[in-house]
């Protein structure tokens, strides 16, 4: 018996969104096909989507407004998630690694991530980071120029 394209497309996002158990993996292709196992590859990919959304606002209980992509935000959470002070923690990585709160899956790399360099991330950048910042990457462009002409 051939397997569904589909299915195995549905397979794959979602081993790689960091599930791991099998009977996980075919109840989720299951509830998704449920209604309408003739799905073209698009609605499948968006119904999965609204049912992994569904499953993270129901589990962590977070603002939505907070985490517009908790679905994908998921696979950091959870091994928070049994913390008494998960809320607090679930704020904390949104504000360390997301880029203007927008979530974790639109970070925005940053040259250095400490000191002053933090604040490139920030609406108003002051003189003193962007005098340091340029001259880092100044200095790393220069390093490779070199090498690359020599």
């Amino acid at each position: 018996m051939q397997t569904n394209p589909c299915h195995l497309q549905i397979e794959k996002r979602l081993r790689a969104l960091g599930y791991r158990d099998p009977l996980q993996i075919a109840d989720t292709i299951r509830e998704v096909i449920q209604e309408n196992p003739n799905l073209d590859l698009k609605q499948a990919m968006d119904r999965l989507d609204l049912l992994l959304e569904s499953r993270a606002r129901e589990k962590f209980q977070l603002n939505v407004d907070n985490f517009p992509d908790i679905a994908h935000d998921r696979i950091l959470l959870e091994p928070f998630f049994g913390r008494s002070n998960f809320q607090e923690i679930a704020h904390i990585l949104k504000d360390q690694f997301s880029s203007r709160n927008k979530g974790f899956g639109k970070m925005v790399p940053r040259p250095i991530d400490f000191a002053g360099f933090v604040k490139l991330s920030e609406d108003r950048i002051d003189r003193k980071t962007l005098i340091y910042t340029t001259i880092f990457w100044v200095f790393v462009y220069s390093v490779i120029f070199y090498y690359l002409l020599y």
